[in-house]
């Protein structure tokens, strides 16, 4: 809300170069920040003025005159607003003269002892003026009226009834001066009963809720009157109405089916008066045997239809098979049970129309129930509150307790208004959109049927009702908030309240509750409305039945149609009956505008019976004939998956098979042919060993009866044709064991043994992805190789093997040993051609050793050969240890005449090397140690 800084002043006080400025808040902001500037705004000090919005005051210090000055306050929302440009004139300090008071009235005096005086007060200095009041001779009690300008008001309270002698008192803190005497006279109290007039039940509802009006007036202004109601043989109760002017509203709760008789009391208090009694009459439920009646409708409905299908039948089965049967009796009975049905089928549409207005009606009711509640509720805490302000206005004083109470009040009706949004907000959305459209756009749907029109009705009454109810709302939500912010503002006064406050509080109560009143009469009407354009919609505008029955040489038919049509749309439902010579068909049809048709279908031939269901584009099928039944659905007339029993197959075309358990019956064969011939076992699934023996003890998944996997109970077996028999297992795993079965069988068990040699052969995997890779080993001391010279391993790897990587040394598996020694003519020599000793390895690894790097060629890979990418290895060529001491020892060369190396042999060369290098090493630590000793060792 828009504020502003008014009326800006500023006098000389009894202190030299001390100024007193004042100034005024235009608005209801509440003011966090005050601020002054005496150099064109650009510098602001902050100030602390005392008062209120009507008058701030503050103590300017100045020996000259301020120009270029400017008021800036800020409010709790962060805005700021800047005065008019200012001067602070000097005036020269006079001597103290005396404050001065005049123009001394009384007014406003009534029998409950409250009165206000008005008077006038100036003083020379800058000084605030402290105010003293003293009525008989009670002495002198400061007061602290509210100002404006020089005029001053006091609110009193409490005087008794009679002539009071009283003297005013002002001071500035230097001089005092007292006022003449004056009287306050409290006239006698003469109290005038109050009046009610006839109260009015204006509303009541099944659950025990009701609502009454009435009008109660009191010539004797500041009287607060006190309501109370009495139901029946109770005690009177206390009660909150809401009021506009002198009428008051009151809405309760929980009576009992049947009439109750009231009372209002009102009470001035002094005198209490009661209203005439009045009656309150809370009826029964509608509807109570309405429901009896359509089940009874229902049921004759039902009996007539099957009445006049068994006679069709039975009519046309005598047409059909006795030659002297009277058609003209057949149609005499065909027309009677048609007449019976249409009968019972319109008395159960009126009871049907009765139930659904009656259904309508108790939906238009209940909304209302619950509107009723809302808006009671929040009128009954709008009361509350109102009370709790007429109580604070009587004395014109609003204490810090009074504050709290009415804050609590307003939590209260905060809540109520909560429901009340909710409940708006829920009776909104019940409003049929599409007819809101129709009516705003001013164009309806045609409504035809078979030629026959009907007009759509207008819902122009509809969207009339629907933009009052929504312009209500938004009346009522702005005086709900226009009332918050009034009394916000009465709440941050400083405690004294006068008629002004008193005259914004009364008129933004009067508007809020105007407000409701027309926003429940408009949320009643929409209700109204609701139910009504529900009913509306659903009642029939045409309705036909059309019979038909046809008898020729060739065909015999009958044919019942319905057709409804409704502003939701049309319905037809159709049933039939087609006899020829060669067929029978019935057929069910139920079409509905906007919805896919829906169709069902017998077909019975001498060969065939077929059974079909569609709903638009999809269906289901069952057609049996002698051979074959097909089961399946179908899209657009075509089949799409479908199970098919034809001759001693099934199969299952365009779907998936599903089941929880699939079985053979006893004494036949375990078997599920993917391709070929059953009876062979190709391409299959069975349940049973290799011997067809153990039905159930296997699971085989097969190529043909020599080729196959079979699983069981720790089991797992490949067999493989090819072997003696035909058939042979070359993999097996038990629970105890993995065996290979080639040229030789070899068995791993459970604890790591080899029980009988074995060779498995590998291809495609040796020489350039040619050749073969032999893995063999056996445990009777004797090696055999891992891969071949022809067909060897270009790398290996292994976490582990026994343990680590290693070469059988033990010495029960040698013989002819000769230990090396650095010395031909001390110890035993080696017996390789000639005899070799340490020192000769010493010398080949210092001088003979040539170390390179390189990588291997297009011969080395063959095929596999990526010349952008080889790996550089370190080494050393073959060629250059020929002819050295140490060749045989080391060298070997391979089946294509290619020379290799011993791994175990240059190991060994190398450690014999090693060797004579530590005895070297050790000989000179020696002889350098005796050269630092002096040669003494």
């Amino acid at each position: 809300m828009a504020w502003s800084i008014k009326n800006i002043e500023n006098q000389v006080s009894n202190v030299e170069g001390a100024y007193t400025l004042t100034y005024a808040i235009e608005g209801m902001p509440t003011i966090k920040k005050h601020e002054l500037s005496t150099n064109n705004g650009v510098f602001y000090k902050e100030i602390t003025p005392v008062g209120n919005l009507t008058g701030f005051s503050v103590n300017v210090e100045a020996t000259s005159e301020l120009k270029n000055c400017y008021i800036r306050c800020t409010d709790s929302e962060g805005h700021s607003q800047t005065s008019n440009l200012f001067t602070v004139q000097f005036v020269s300090p006079s001597s103290n003269n005396p404050p001065t008071i005049s123009n001394i009235k009384i007014q406003n005096v009534n029998q409950s002892g409250v009165y206000q005086i008005v008077y006038e007060a100036t003083d020379d200095s800058s000084k605030d003026l402290t105010h003293y009041l003293k009525i008989d001779n009670e002495g002198y009690k400061q007061i602290t009226p509210i100002k404006s300008e020089n005029t001053y008001t006091y609110n009193g309270t409490s005087l008794s009834n009679g002539t009071h002698v009283c003297n005013l008192k002002v001071s500035d803190g230097s001089v005092e001066t007292e006022s003449s005497v004056f009287q306050i006279i409290i006239p006698k109290i003469v109290n005038t009963p109050p009046k009610i007039s006839e109260v009015t039940v204006e509303e009541t509802s099944y659950k025990g809720r009701f609502r009454i009006s009435y009008t109660a007036t009191d010539i004797d202004k500041t009287d607060l009157i006190t309501h109370k109601l009495k139901i029946d043989t109770n005690e009177y109760e206390i009660i909150k109405p809401i009021s506009v002017d002198n009428k008051y509203v009151y809405n309760g709760l929980g009576l009992t089916e049947g009439t109750h008789e009231g009372i209002i009391q009102i009470s001035d208090g002094v005198n209490e008066v009661n209203s005439s009694p009045f009656s309150i009459v809370i009826n029964a439920q509608e509807g109570v045997g309405l429901k009896q009646q359509l089940s009874e409708a229902k049921g004759h409905y039902d009996t007539s239809y099957n009445s006049l299908m068994t006679t069709v039948r039975d009519v046309i089965d005598k047409m059909t098979n006795d030659k002297q049967y009277d058609n003209s009796i057949g149609a005499n009975l065909v027309e009677q049970a048609y007449k019976d049905y249409t009968d019972k089928s319109v008395k159960l549409k009126d009871i049907s129309q009765q139930a659904i207005d009656l259904i309508g009606s108790k939906k238009t009711s209940d909304a209302k129930e619950n509107l009723a509640k809302e808006i009671g509720d929040l009128t009954n805490s709008l009361g509350s509150l109102d009370q709790s302000m007429n109580d604070v206005f009587k004395d014109g004083i609003l204490t810090e307790a009074e504050k709290i109470t009415i804050r609590q009040h307003l939590q209260s009706l905060s809540l109520e208004k909560v429901d009340v949004d909710n409940q708006y907000n829920s009776i909104l959305g019940k409003f049929n959109k599409t007819d809101l459209d129709y009516a705003e756009k001013g164009v309806y749907p045609p409504v035809t049927v078979e030629g026959t029109s009907s007009k759509y009705p207008d819902k122009k009454w509809y969207l009339k009702v629907y933009k009052d109810f929504q312009s209500a709302y938004e009346s009522y939500s702005k005086k709900y908030e226009n009332l918050i912010l009034i009394i916000d503002y009465i709440l941050k006064k400083d405690g004294i309240l006068d008629d002004i406050d008193k005259n914004k509080k009364n008129k933004a109560f009067e508007e809020y509750t105007l407000a409701i009143g027309e926003y429940s009469k408009q949320a009643s009407l929409a209700i109204e409305a609701i139910g009504r354009n529900e009913t509306e919609n659903n009642e029939t505008l045409i309705q036909t039945f059309k019979g038909e029955y046809v008898r020729t040489n060739r065909e015999n038919s009958a044919k019942l149609t319905a057709l409804t049509q409704t502003t939701n749309g049309l319905t037809e439902q159709v049933s039939e009956f087609k006899q020829t010579a060669d067929r029978i068909q019935t057929q069910v049809t139920q079409n509905t505008n906007g919805l896919a048709k829906q169709q069902s279908t017998i077909t019975q031939l001498s060969n065939e019976i077929k059974l079909a269901v569609t709903e638009g584009e999809f269906g289901s099928l069952i057609r049996q004939n002698a051979n074959s039944i097909v089961i399946g659905l179908q899209n657009q007339g075509i089949l799409q998956t479908n199970f098919e029993v034809n001759g001693k197959y099934g199969t299952l075309w365009n779907g998936f098979l599903a089941c929880d358990k699939l079985t053979s019956p006893p004494g036949h064969y375990p078997i599920i042919s993917l391709f070929g011939d059953s009876a062979n076992g190709n391409c299959a699934i069975d349940a049973t060993n290799e011997n067809h023996t153990g039905w159930g003890d296997s699971i085989r998944l097969q190529w043909d009866r020599s080729n196959y996997i079979r699983v069981s109970t720790n089991w797992f077996a490949v067999y493989q044709s090819g072997y003696g028999s035909g058939r042979a297992r070359i993999f097996e795993i038990t629970n105890d064991a993995i065996q290979f079965r080639g040229d030789n069988i070899v068995t791993y068990n459970a604890n790591g043994k080899y029980l009988n040699a074995y060779q498995v052969t590998v291809n495609s995997i040796g020489d350039n992805g040619r050749g073969a890779i032999l893995m063999r080993s056996d445990l009777d001391g004797h090696s055999k190789s891992l891969g071949s010279s022809s067909s060897k391993w270009s790398e290996a790897y292994a976490t582990t093997f026994y343990g680590k990587m290693s070469s059988s040394s033990d010495i029960n598996l040698k013989e002819n040993i000769h230990y090396l020694n650095n010395n031909k003519d001390n110890g035993d020599k080696l017996l390789i051609e000639n005899t070799i000793t340490t020192n000769d390895l010493y010398n080949f690894v210092k001088k003979d050793l040539k170390l390179t790097t390189y990588n291997y060629n297009e011969k080395y890979y063959g095929d596999l050969y990526d010349a952008q990418n080889v790996d550089t290895e370190l080494g050393f060529v073959a060629q250059d240890i020929t002819g050295t001491s140490v060749e045989n020892l080391v060298l070997r060369k391979d089946d294509a005449d290619n020379l290799a190396y011993s791994l175990n042999g240059y190991v060994s060369v190398l450690a014999g090397a090693l060797q004579v290098a530590i005895n070297k090493i050790e000989t000179l630590e020696t002889e350098i140690n005796n050269l630092k000793n002096g040669g003494n060792q």
